[in-house]
């Protein structure tokens, strides 16, 4: 036990970690949901990388966020994909393994979904598979950091930065 800390947390990279309110901040410990359900939220490959890449950011707090179960993380096949293929560009310099175990705790804690309908909304056509799975997820948020290549919301869904997601809840 450190610190007096002893539960245990998932990393961005799957590996555990024993912390207080699973890596939360104790003043932010409670569960982030709306009513008696947890949040539902999609990220977009922007926000794994920069949670991969900046581990005291905003968005490695909101994976954790995800990988803890405090908020319920939706992915399709065809997102995972992605995930894997730019985790794998060379400029972000991660070891096969490290970009293997980050691509299977995401997995491992989200919810696998296989999206039916086939969008032509966003102005990035590889973005429209966010849209597709969020609108199958029925989920509350669609965090990016690219807001301009989206609509600001698609069916019951809010497509928001990760200062606007922490903010909003």
């Amino acid at each position: 036990m450190e610190g007096g800390r002893s539960q245990r947390d998932r990393h961005f990279d799957g590996t555990r970690n024993r912390s207080r309110s699973k890596g939360i901040p104790a003043s932010e410990a409670a569960t982030v949901g709306v009513s008696d359900r947890l949040l539902r939220v999609v990220l977009d490959t922007n926000v794994v990388v920069s949670a991969v890449l900046t581990r005291g950011g905003l968005e490695s707090y909101i994976l954790r966020l995800a990988l803890n179960a405090e908020i319920k993380l939706y992915v399709s096949p065809p997102i995972l994909r992605e995930y894997s293929e730019v985790l794998a560009r060379a400029k972000f310099r991660l070891s096969k393994g490290a970009q293997q175990q980050i691509v299977a705790g995401i997995e491992c804690a989200a919810v696998v979904i296989a999206p039916k309908p086939h969008l032509l909304v966003c102005s990035d056509p590889d973005d429209n598979m966010f849209l597709e799975c969020s609108e199958v997820a029925h989920a509350d948020y669609l965090i990016t950091g690219n807001l301009r290549h989206f609509p600001a919301a698609w069916k019951s869904t809010r497509v928001v930065s990760s200062r606007q997601f922490l903010a909003s809840v």
